[in-house]
């Protein structure tokens, strides 16, 4: 099974959204190529994500970024909205965001996806009204580095560039990977790296094997990976592995 939902296959060729309302079912670990938003109306479940796990009700709401893999299981029927958008349809997310709705805040969501459901073209403004009800407004805007942080965090499986991160900054390469360094502490790779080391690991202990965490994670070899995981966890993805199955002992 593709551990990872396309773009095309699940909003659309040369679509932006995809609102739809509909039973859920139980889904194995996977990511996605677009954010996505789910608002249970009724039924319950478990949601994991990462060594996260979230109680699903009705009222229970997350969005995630293509950077975030997660599994549901279903335990009672359930309904809710599914809600996919791509990066064009919204602003730098900090996501994960996982909660539970008020019946208050329930129905404003209902109604609104309600709404944006009908919506082929002129959805922009509804979809920021659902954002905007989820997300108080930031007390500051968003600093160039922190923009391209966002933006790193959600496409590190990709293996950006810093050229293409310093473009989100709107800033050249040079002083881009020069005030990177000044704010974060890292250079520009070893926080990239640092970002596919963490999903690394998070889809170890989920289960997968080496091979498949290498490129899931973003790497574009094994010895890469090997090599970077032991760098920044102290231990090889192999004995990492053990060290996980010792403690669930």
């Amino acid at each position: 099974m593709d551990r990872r939902l396309d773009r095309e296959t699940h909003i659309g060729k040369n679509r932006h959204l995809r609102v739809e309302r509909r039973k859920a079912s139980s889904f194995p670990l996977h990511a996605h190529e677009y954010y996505e938003m789910e608002i249970v109306l009724s039924g319950q479940g478990i949601h994991r994500l990462g060594e996260q796990v979230y109680p699903l009700e009705r009222g229970s709401i997350f969005i995630l970024s293509p950077a975030d893999f997660h599994s549901v299981e279903v335990t009672e029927e359930m309904v809710l909205w599914n809600i996919a958008f791509d990066e064009t349809a919204a602003q730098p997310l900090q996501t994960p965001i996982c909660r539970s709705l008020t019946e208050e805040e329930l129905e404003k969501f209902d109604m609104a996806a309600r709404l944006l459901s009908k919506e082929n073209t002129h959805f922009q403004p509804l979809l920021d009204y659902l954002l905007a009800l989820l997300m108080p407004p930031a007390e500051e805007p968003l600093t160039p580095i922190r923009k391209a942080i966002l933006y790193i965090e959600t496409h590190f499986r990709e293996d950006p560039s810093l050229a293409e991160a310093a473009e989100q900054a709107c800033l050249s390469p040079v002083y881009f990977g020069a005030l990177f360094k000044k704010e974060t502490g890292e250079t520009y790779i070893s926080y990239l790296n640092s970002c596919k080391v963490r999903c690394a690991a998070m889809l170890l202990e989920s289960g997968m094997s080496v091979t498949e965490a290498c490129f899931a994670s973003g790497f574009g070899s094994l010895s890469g990976f090997l090599y970077t995981y032991k760098q920044k966890m102290g231990v090889s993805p192999s004995k990492s592995i053990l060290s996980k199955k010792r403690k669930i002992k």
